[in-house]
């Protein structure tokens, strides 16, 4: 009785086995499991990494499979960071931040196109950071991100922020652009030693000159112009104008005076102090001279400040203006002379410059300035 039921059972196990034969399944191989992440083909960017000027053409962006395909499939690439969107464009296209990239079998290499924006407008750098985020039968390797960085060629190369050091002081400028290349903020850090920090935002008129700059909330500074020129600004704080300078010019166009007033405790206003600049020929700053009002009513020279000679380089940073984006500076200095208060100092200037002739250092006597640039 037992041999039989052993011989019967048997036969039952034989016969599922030759049915599953006899339909083309198998019951220890499931077709629809998914295999072990470890049997997948891995896409690795080739970059991690890459810069791309605006004017540069497309950028052929390749991602590396560890194995040839066995099958086609699609890999799909996530837009993890939109702000560059409107500066370029892909091929295949990029719909709702994701690239869809057609693997055929045997393909060892993908590729797609990143395609910028050229125009003549300075709308600023960009960057676009893509994924691998999904495959049939491909996942994201060790290097499964790239970030591209795309120059807006109108902005590169141009002056970004300078850092100025020594024993017990530092300051900071960074310059912020619009689209037609003008200074549109300027963010500023001091620490002297107390640590302060702001921004200084510009306002253009129709003619793309300097109409106001605003330096605090409801502290605002106002240039009135005439004849296409400068003569006079204004420091307005909470409705008040607190003080007022005017300008006066040599028959080069250069600033040649300037002589600010500030109010009294009686509602007047009062000469607080009279600048005369004189230039080289170039148009380049030669010397400051201060004067203040002395009781009697004449003017008493209080400072000098002197550029004996500069350097054949240009100076990209407005440094030394006495109107905003009026330069008085094209060229490097190569000295400083101070004459103020029976002191006398003079400051020897050491730079240093980058592969593209562009300074990026500055030291005297214990100073120590950086330049940066976009």
């Amino acid at each position: 009785m037992y041999k039989t039921l052993k011989l019967s059972m048997a036969v039952i196990v034989m016969a599922g086995l030759l049915a599953c034969e006899e339909d083309g399944t198998n019951p220890n191989n499931d077709s629809n499991s998914t295999p072990p992440p470890s049997s997948l083909i891995k896409a690795n960017f080739e970059n991690s990494i890459v810069n791309l000027k605006e004017n540069d053409g497309s950028l052929t962006v390749r991602i590396q499979l560890s194995a040839e395909a066995e099958e086609d499939y699609t890999l799909v690439l996530n837009l993890n960071d939109t702000i560059g969107q409107g500066s370029f464009s892909t091929e295949p296209a990029l719909k709702q931040s994701q690239i869809d990239l057609e693997i055929l079998a045997g393909q060892t290499v993908a590729e797609f196109k990143v395609i910028p924006q050229d125009n003549d407008l300075l709308s600023g750098h960009s960057t676009l950071k893509f994924r691998i985020v999904d495959g049939i039968s491909a996942v994201g390797g060790d290097s499964d991100n790239i970030e591209i960085n795309i120059l807006d060629d109108e902005l590169f190369g141009k002056a970004q922020s300078f850092e100025s050091a020594a024993s017990g002081w530092k300051t900071k400028r960074t310059f912020v652009y619009d689209q037609q290349g003008r200074v549109s903020k300027v963010n500023w850090t001091s620490e002297t030693p107390g640590a302060s920090a702001g921004t200084d935002t510009y306002y253009y008129d129709a003619n793309g000159m300097i109409e106001r700059i605003n330096y605090y909330p409801s502290q605002d500074e106002y240039f009135i112009k005439q004849n296409g020129r400068i003569i006079r600004s204004e420091k307005i704080e909470y409705g008040v104008k607190k003080s007022y300078t005017e300008y006066d010019y040599d028959f080069m166009g250069n600033v040649a005076g300037r002589a600010d007033y500030y109010l009294q405790s009686n509602g007047s206003y009062e000469l607080s102090l009279m600048f005369v600049y004189l230039y080289f020929q170039d148009g380049n700053l030669y010397k400051q001279l201060a004067y203040y009002p002395a009781q009697n009513g004449d003017l008493k020279l209080t400072s000098t400040r002197t550029y004996d000679h500069y350097l054949d380089k240009v100076n990209p940073f407005p440094v030394n203006e006495v109107i905003p984006t009026i330069k008085t500076q094209t060229k490097l200095p190569a000295s400083y002379r101070v004459e103020e208060n029976d002191v006398d100092l003079l400051y020897q200037f050491d730079y240093e410059f980058n592969t593209n002739g562009e300074v990026t250092k500055r030291t005297t006597k214990g100073e120590s300035t950086l330049y940066f640039y976009y």
